[in-house]
């Protein structure tokens, strides 16, 4: 009877402990099933944060890149349309003061007239303009970075424009024609290029070349010392650039942006270093002196 009794015992508490097991043994596998299941199979509406989080790429600009090597088209002046003629001069300039600087440094001639001043790399409304090169100053290519539409960023390589056919040999150091300032306008850029020595060691030197931004194609190139400002001005149908340097003539140029013919060249005490615009007045720092001109059109 005794050995009976311990036998149900023993016989209640195994099937407890059976119960017990195959219950904390089934539930984490239902919990786990349920778990996995999309919500709209269970009941429930299916989530949409997995869309939310992917990147909408749809209608976002996508970014690409261009490289271009520039065709030099030679070392005299070019123009794609060949008996194209200027236009009549539409923008011109009347001297209002001239005033010798001390030989002034940029940036005190920059603050005087409340300037803004713009040096490479610099941004405008439409692109980031940067030059790269063998060095800081052998500067032979130039990119252009699009702050609209696709974003494209456009390197021009202008390599075949940094020594010309009759330069001097022994002046080889002096005579790297560098990308000097570059402006782009209603899609043409407009690039100058040139180095920084006596004509007479390459005097085929300091150009404007104009280049359609759509296709790359030159459009025309200016005749040899036309423009080795630090920065040049395009306003309306005309660009005011200056060529000059120790022991040569120094001009102001108004060109037709056209064609990049001159179309008036007006003289200069030393050769211009930079020239901007600003409330009808353009402002010209030279050497050792400053203009300032009323612009007319």
């Amino acid at each position: 009877m005794k050995n009976k009794i311990v036998m149900n015992i023993m016989l209640l508490a195994l099937t407890a402990f059976c119960t017990i097991g195959c219950s904390k043994s089934e539930e984490p596998t239902e919990i786990v099933t349920l778990d996995l299941q999309p919500q709209s199979e269970v009941g429930g509406n299916a989530s949409t944060e997995p869309e939310a989080l992917e990147p909408q790429t749809e209608n976002a600009p996508q970014e690409t890149f261009v490289s271009v090597q520039v065709e030099n088209p030679g070392w005299d002046y070019y123009c794609a349309k060949e008996g194209m003629t200027m236009e009549e001069q539409s923008v011109h300039l009347e001297k209002l003061s001239e005033t010798a600087n001390g030989i002034s440094s940029a940036e005190e001639w920059i603050a005087a007239n409340q300037l803004d001043f713009q040096k490479m790399p610099y941004s405008d409304e439409m692109y980031t303009y940067s030059t790269y090169g063998y060095n800081a100053s052998d500067t032979y290519e130039l990119q252009l970075q699009e702050l609209f539409g696709d974003r494209r960023t456009i390197t021009l390589d202008f390599s075949d424009y940094n020594y010309a056919d009759d330069f001097v040999e022994s002046e080889r150091d002096f005579v790297f024609q560098r990308i000097i300032w570059a402006k782009a306008e209603e899609g043409i850029l407009y690039a100058a290029t040139g180095h920084y020595t006596y004509a007479a060691s390459s005097p085929h030197n300091a150009y404007i070349t104009a280049i359609d931004l759509e296709d790359y194609h030159i459009i025309w190139k200016t005749e040899p010392l036309t423009c080795n400002s630090l920065s040049f001005e395009v306003i309306d149908d005309a660009i005011v650039c200056g060529y000059g340097f120790t022991s040569e003539d120094d001009y102001l140029y108004i060109l037709d942006r056209k064609t990049g013919l001159r179309q008036e060249e007006i003289p200069l005490k030393t050769a211009a270093e930079y020239i901007f615009q600003k409330d009808g007045i353009l402002y010209v720092k030279t050497y050792d002196t400053d203009y300032t001109f009323k612009i007319s059109r």
